[in-house]
């Protein structure tokens, strides 16, 4: 955690740049499914928000890093009383193991769809979980057969106007010089008339 707590900070430097120390805050949210403080096991204050205070001072020693812990067993509201988006994160994560994995009305799946998807997952028995796997591989690798199928098919279809083109730009040089053939001889045929001319008038 000290390590990935490091680069949430240090990632926000611009690289080539100095710093300019106007950081973000971090905050670390850690869910946890047992008691931090047991000797406080009727408390009800599910989610506590940490800082690091110096011990002689006693004062926050940095405001910029906050340590979130959320305990699931002081969770203890039921699905009629769950109001806000966070509260319904909160009970889902709580009692996702005893739902049927389908979003409802209260958790539409355009929020929370992919969290069900997880969970469908992971109540699969490992032979399942291979399957799974298996067919998402399969499906990806025939995804990625067909991009490269379309790949070529416009590679094809290129190089068969790049084909075309050619055969056109061929048809108009054989034509040009047809015509510069016709026009050289038409020439050759003035010239010889004219001399003809010429040594009628010597």
């Amino acid at each position: 955690m000290e390590k990935r707590k490091k680069y949430l900070i240090q990632d926000q430097n611009v690289r080539n740049k100095e710093w300019d120390f106007k950081l973000q805050p971090v905050y670390m949210v850690n869910i946890v499914n047992f008691l931090l403080d047991e000797d406080d096991a009727d408390g009800k204050k599910y989610t506590s928000y940490v800082q690091l205070i110096d011990r002689k001072t006693h004062k926050v020693f940095y405001d910029k890093l906050t340590f979130v812990y959320i305990e699931l067993p002081r969770f203890t509201k039921e699905l009629k009383d769950v109001r806000s988006f966070f509260e319904k994160w909160i009970y889902l994560i709580s009692n996702l193991h005893n739902m049927d994995g389908k979003p409802s009305r209260k958790f539409p799946k355009k929020v929370f769809g992919q969290l069900f998807e997880e969970a469908k997952i992971a109540r699969m028995s490992k032979k399942e979980k291979n399957n799974y796997y298996t067919s998402l591989k399969n499906f990806s690798n025939m995804n990625l057969a067909k991009i490269e199928l379309n790949k070529l098919h416009n590679t094809i279809a290129i190089m068969g106007n790049n084909i075309e083109a050619m055969g056109k730009d061929i048809a108009a040089r054989d034509n040009a010089i047809a015509a510069m053939k016709k026009e050289n001889a038409a020439m050759k045929k003035e010239n010889a008339e004219l001399r003809r001319k010429l040594g009628l008038l010597n």
